[in-house]
């Protein structure tokens, strides 16, 4: 099996596979409670990138197509059975385009796509990114989100 991809509960006959793809410095453990939640005709397969959970030693890849290019034909043999992304933030953009990969390489896509804590590529962030935000901005957009107490917003040497 790759070192690439972690299947927790390996399922002998699944009816769908989800590969599943994690956050920036996520690893493809924290799908790992996944694999008990589904019925058996669900085999989850997280994909687990270099740099991090058991590939923690390894160079870390920097480049989204390299990425791609590296995991797309590691996932070639599992791809016998219907299958589905999903990806969270990061995660996201590397599940979108690894399925346009597979679509202009092979002509497969997956039959459901979910993303988490990701726009879709082609819309850009409207509001300026929160670490870009003098810290006048930064903490009026924090109130804004209310998850903060006032107390804490106006104690300069807290926010400092």
């Amino acid at each position: 099996m790759s070192n690439w991809l972690v299947r927790p509960q390996q399922q002998h006959n699944p009816k769908l596979r989800l590969f599943c793809f994690a956050y920036a410095g996520g690893s493809a453990w924290v799908f790992r409670p996944w694999a008990k939640q589904f019925p058996e005709s669900i085999e989850v397969c997280a994909v687990e990138l270099p740099g991090r959970g058991k590939r923690l030693t390894e160079p870390a890849l920097t480049d989204l197509d390299a990425v791609i290019q590296a995991v797309g034909p590691q996932m070639l043999p599992l791809l016998d059975v219907p299958f589905a992304f999903f990806g969270h933030s990061m995660g996201a953009l590397i599940a979108f385009e690894l399925s346009r990969w597979l679509r202009n390489s092979t002509q497969l896509s997956p039959l459901h796509f979910w993303a988490s804590a990701a726009s879709a590529p082609h819309i850009s962030v409207t509001p300026p990114l929160m670490h870009t935000l003098s810290k006048p901005d930064f903490i009026h957009r924090l109130k804004q989100y209310q998850g903060t107490p006032i107390s804490v917003l106006n104690n300069a040497e807290l926010m400092d």
